[in-house]
């Protein structure tokens, strides 16, 4: 195009050079003009000129006279100077336009090939200007096509991930539902069978979360989903996001931290729901995808104006991280059918708050998730907040100095960061410091990760301890299933990480006596609530010998009736003494003499038991191998585990394997009741249930009721058959010893030993299988000396079963 307008140009210029000539005046004849003509062609500078710069010369016929003419110049420059030149000898010669026939020929001829020249150039801008359109139309429209293409694609996508998250959703409800029903009911009261059927109502919400993710992601692309602003304190926000990992990844173990930075508003104003929802989300997906290490949440602040600011809420893991190419997938809708929730609805959520959600992933090394949202803070609450903040009561708290061991420096420093929001003397401890009395006496409080607790280091606490007020503070992670709290005087109290900047400040207060300031009656709730849910309940843990409750006898025992004991060992002088130490105690105990037996009594469907004694000695020496098999199986972690040592192993090795205590031998009455004491619950000796359970040597109503295939009316049936055939049995017995019928003797008691068993009437069962030996090996002269024990041990059992029977019916 640039060339054409040049050529137009270019053009327009020659023709405006065609129009000037030179003419030398008016002749009456053609000769005469002629002549002049040739003299001008014999001057010698017009022909040097002539050579050098085109231009043509001619007669030309004018109004009835002839002009000698000089025309069409290339050079419009020479046109002055040849003007000067021919001036001397031609005065009448002039520089004019006038328009002799070539002239206006050759006008004409310009003139019409320069517009068609405009023509062809204007065509060409034009045909230029829409071909440029249509092919612009037609990117347009191959781009909205592919754009329809990749909506149709993902539309499918969409529905075929929706279909599988439906179809797992409802498969998991309908696994954990068969779950609990085919799981065996341990003791029939309707306590047991409210929880299991709120157990069963629980799996609904499998279903009903992913109902409620279809209905929030409709809502939120049809604009529906409305926003619900309030005022939220950002630790109540950290710790509900606790209890929703403790819920869902106990055991796991990833550690969870939380990294608050100090310039972070305590009360704010946002949808908490929403921003709850969106964390999690990405929580549950760093968990989902994380094997070990940390999950960091970063919480910073950066102001917009005076009032208004950006919360960035960073998560970030150590996982394997994304591809490049999956890397947009992770936020198509149901993507993932395994997920309980989606990232679709966390980047929603985002937008719909005026926030973004950005993704950066290293593959191979992790993956960091960014939330940014607009949010306000609550100037009331905050300014309550300061006000109170005079945290301390007396000013010497102000000076105490906090130090923090933890295995893992980003986790120290992150506890670091909690305690400095109210606290400014923190610190962490370094690891070759440990030992260091004058380094760990500079502090006051010591908060020291459970895992690195040793007697070396609960030694140099006590020396400390000796010479000044100092606390001892242990920490574990609240997703840790093998931790059991170490029971030593130095040790104040447990406390579970993640840790908040609240609960900090409320440890802080705790360990001296004071009461933690709050805003609100809110918190307090909050606050009793979290306490509750945090809760260890993981068995307690010795490292030195259990000490003997001096006082205590056999009887003492009946304060733990229907607890249920396992005792592994191989030593039959002690399944003896534990034989006649438990004897009418009312507690139900398994013996097994070697590992095979033990894990077989452990994964019977009629077991649960309470606590476990081994004997450290039991098959060779091999206690401690058999209670690190136990404690290897999650389903066996939370069962106390006491060892029955004689000296050879230390503390630290006993206790390193799982075993929660220990004491030496011998066996006695004291020892045992001091486990007892501190594993296992008293009962409520004035419950109906527990007055059937102290007979429960008599007849054993909860294993009867297993045995039945867990069918109360069954075993109801059962006891009252049992009552009309074999009700008065003891006449009869005493009849046939005395008319000497031990044949049919034997047959009654063959058939009594089936149904008693299957009762559950243990001394009596016992009592039967006596009398068959004595009636096997014909040691008839015995058989008198029974019958009065038999009398009696029916009138017991038909007791038993009189009260269990009026029992139900009430």
């Amino acid at each position: 195009m640039r060339l054409i307008l040049w050529l137009v140009l270019m053009v327009s210029c020659s023709f405006a050079q065609a129009n000037q000539y030179i003419t030398l005046g008016s002749y009456k004849t053609y000769a005469q003009a002629h002549q002049a003509l040739e003299e001008i062609k014999e001057n010698g500078l017009i022909k040097e000129l002539s050579k050098r710069h085109r231009f043509e010369l001619s007669t030309q016929n004018i109004d009835q006279y002839f002009s000698p003419m000089l025309y069409d110049f290339n050079n419009t420059r020479m046109i002055p100077l040849i003007y000067g030149i021919l001036k001397h000898d031609y005065p009448d010669i002039k520089i004019d336009y006038d328009k002799d026939y070539k002239a206006t020929l050759t006008s004409t001829t310009w003139f019409f090939m320069t517009l068609l020249i405009m023509i062809v150039y204007t065509s060409a801008l034009i045909i230029n200007h829409f071909y440029t359109k249509y092919k612009t139309i037609k990117e347009d429209y191959e781009r909205l096509q592919k754009l329809k293409e990749t909506l149709s694609a993902r539309h499918d996508e969409i529905l075929k991930n929706l279909g599988y998250k439906i179809e797992r959703s409802t498969n998991d409800m309908i696994h954990a539902r068969d779950k609990i029903i085919n799981e065996p009911i341990n003791e029939l009261t309707p306590q047991t069978i409210r929880h299991k059927f709120k157990a069963i109502q629980e799996t609904d919400k499998i279903l009903t979360d992913t109902t409620n993710q279809m209905i929030d992601f409709l809502k939120a692309k049809s604009g529906k989903l409305k926003l619900t602003y309030s005022s939220f304190d950002i630790n109540q926000l950290l710790e509900s996001i606790t209890m929703h990992v403790e819920q869902n990844y106990k055991g796991d173990s990833v550690e969870l931290i939380y990294e608050v930075n100090l310039n972070v508003w305590h009360y704010m104003v946002g949808d908490f729901k929403r921003l709850y929802e969106i964390l999690v989300n990405i929580i549950d997906y760093s968990y989902r995808n994380t094997t070990s290490g940390i999950i960091k949440l970063v919480v910073s602040t950066f102001e917009q104006d005076e009032k208004s600011f950006s919360s960035e809420f960073k998560i970030i893991d150590n996982s394997v991280g994304v591809h490049k190419s999956e890397q947009e997938k992770i936020f198509l809708p149901f993507h993932d059918p395994h997920a309980k929730r989606g990232l679709f609805l966390s980047k929603e959520f985002a937008q719909l708050m005026g926030g973004t959600l950005n993704f950066v992933s290293r593959y191979g090394k992790g993956n960091i998730f960014s939330i940014t949202i607009p949010l306000k803070r609550d100037e009331e609450h905050e300014q309550n907040y300061k006000l109170i903040s005079a945290r301390f009561s007396t000013k010497e708290l102000q000076g105490k100095y906090i130090g923090i061991i933890e295995k893992d420096e980003r986790v120290s420093l992150a506890i670091q960061k909690a305690f400095l929001h109210s606290i400014k003397n923190v610190q962490p401890i370094a690891h070759y410091s440990l030992n260091d009395y004058d380094v760990i006496n500079r502090f006051d409080l010591v908060l020291v990760e459970h895992s690195m607790i040793n007697s070396s280091l609960l030694t140099l606490f006590k020396s400390i301890q000796q010479n000044k007020e100092f606390h001892v503070i242990a920490m574990h992670t609240i997703l840790s299933t093998q931790h059991k709290e170490i029971i030593d005087p130095i040790i104040e109290r447990y406390i579970t990480k993640p840790i908040s900047p609240s609960n900090a400040l409320k440890f802080f207060l705790d360990a001296y006596k004071q009461p933690k300031i709050v805003t609100n009656e809110e918190e307090i709730v909050f606050m009793e609530q979290m306490d509750r849910h945090l809760h260890s309940d993981l068995p307690k843990q010795f490292l030195q010998e259990l000490p003997e409750t001096i006082e205590a006898t056999k009887s003492f025992l009946k304060d733990y009736l229907g607890s249920s004991l396992l005792i592994i060992d191989d030593n039959v002088l002690h399944q003896k003494e534990f034989d006649d130490m438990i004897f009418r105690t009312g507690i139900k105990y398994a013996q097994a003499c070697n590992a095979k037996r033990a894990i077989e009594e452990l994964e019977s469907y009629y077991s649960r038991f309470d606590l476990i004694f081994i004997n450290l000695e039991v098959e060779h020496d091999k206690g401690l191998i058999i209670a690190k098999m136990i404690r290897s199986n999650e389903s066996y972690r939370r069962i106390p585990i006491v060892a029955i040592g004689n000296g050879e192993f230390t503390p630290m090795e006993i206790t390193q394997t799982g075993i929660n205590a220990f004491f030496n031998k011998p066996i006695t009455v004291s020892k045992v009741y001091t486990a007892l004491h501190y594993y296992l619950a008293k009962a409520d000796l004035g419950a109906p249930f527990a007055k059937l359970t102290q007979s429960e040597h008599i007849l054993d109503i909860t294993r009867g009721i297993m045995q039945a295939s867990h069918n109360e009316a069954l075993y109801l049936e059962l006891l009252q058959e049992f009552q009309n055939v074999y009700g008065v049995s003891g006449e009869t017995i005493k009849a046939l010893i005395e008319v000497h019928d031990y044949r049919k003797m034997k047959e009654l008691v063959v058939s009594m030993i089936g149904i008693s068993n299957i009762m559950g009437a243990n001394d009596m069962y016992r009592l039967l299988n006596e009398l068959e030996s004595l009636l096997q090996h014909q040691r008839y002269n015995k058989l008198s000396n029974y019958v009065s024990r038999y009398v009696e041990e029916l009138e017991h059992l038909n007791t038993s079963i009189e009260i269990y029977i009026r029992s139900v019916r009430t």
